[in-house]
């Protein structure tokens, strides 16, 4: 069985239903990972902890109450919140943590990584807080000559001012959905790919992320003690097909009965430093945590990246919107 079939039969188990419930919205994934783990380190019940998960948000009360319910029916927690609680190989990282008896450290791992997302995102959102409101004054203020002299009725000044922050929201709130369900339905999926990878600066630094991604959770994976090959498969989650496909093919050599060293040498773009990490840590048998320092460090790197971004693109915006601001007074004036 070739890797891309091995990986479709492991993921056919959660496609089962016509209905798949919502999954834990991703802003709370931090929070309930920690209390989950709290939960395990002071020895409680999983339906406890899940029912402590319940007062970091009122929504995740009717959320996890199907959780609750399998728990109590005796559903172990990784099986109980397979469909809403973990995502993409988490869940065997979760199954195989319990049998090991590693379920804290797991835990604790899982929301430490996605509290460093958290606050990325919102160091993001804080950088283009300020441009955003400079650009909603400056809409505002540009068709006010042309009011106070009289030109355009008020009516058309609130036209004018609403259609420049309702357009750029729209056009933000399709450049964001619509892709993704493109993608959910099978439509243009090929070229949505490719035009992602192709976008010049963002296009090879999110190739960058996911292959860093698809290390960090391999070794999350390998760590928990599921078996290498289906560990690969779990690991491989990257929406874009180009990219999953690459990594599946990649793995060949793996279920060949090679070593992962060599199955992660076949991945596009993997510097030298990651497979001599790889081949030290099979060398002392502790490749798991060789490949997590390894795709920690290289995501800091990522991050600072990123951070740089969040510094520069708000002062970008404002001398566009410096320049948009000047044109359009001096076209109201004359």
């Amino acid at each position: 069985m070739t890797a891309r079939s091995k990986a479709a039969a492991s993921g056919s188990d959660h496609r089962r239903g016509a209905r798949v419930p919502r999954r834990v919205p991703e802003r709370y994934r931090a929070a309930v990972y920690q209390a989950l783990a709290r939960g395990v380190d002071a020895g409680l019940p999983a339906e406890r902890s899940i029912a402590l998960c319940a007062d970091i948000a009122p929504c995740l009360t009717r959320l996890l109450h199907p959780v609750r319910r399998a728990l109590k029916r005796g559903t172990d927690l990784a099986e109980a919140g397979r469909q809403i609680i973990w995502w993409n190989g988490e869940f065997a990282a979760v199954q195989a943590a319990q049998q090991g008896g590693a379920l804290g450290t797991v835990l604790h791992d899982l929301a430490a990584y996605q509290e460093q997302r958290d606050a990325n995102r919102r160091r993001l959102a804080r950088g283009l807080l300020l441009p955003a409101c400079v650009y909603v004054t400056a809409v505002a203020t540009a068709p006010l000559p042309a009011l106070a002299r009289g030109d355009i009725p008020v009516i058309d000044y609130l036209l004018r001012c609403a259609g420049g922050v309702v357009w750029p929201l729209l056009i933000f709130a399709c450049l964001r959905k619509v892709p993704a369900w493109l993608r959910s339905h099978g439509v243009l999926t090929g070229p949505l790919d490719e035009l992602q990878l192709a976008v010049p600066i963002f296009g090879p630094w999110y190739w960058q992320r996911e292959r860093l991604i698809f290390i960090r959770l391999l070794a999350l994976l390998l760590g928990a003690g599921v078996p290498a090959q289906r560990a690969w498969c779990l690991a491989n989650s990257a929406r874009n097909q180009r990219i999953r496909g690459q990594i599946e093919d990649a793995g060949a050599p793996l279920f060949r009965g090679g070593r992962m060293s060599e199955a992660l040498a076949g991945v596009d773009g993997l510097d030298a430093t990651a497979l001599a990490v790889a081949q030290t840590g099979e060398a002392s048998g502790r490749l798991d945590e060789a490949l997590r320092q390894y795709a920690d460090a290289a995501l800091a790197v990522s991050r600072r990246q990123a951070q740089g971004w969040a510094t520069w693109l708000p002062r970008l915006l404002y001398v566009l919107l410096a320049v948009w601001l000047g044109w359009q007074l001096v076209a109201a004036a004359r």
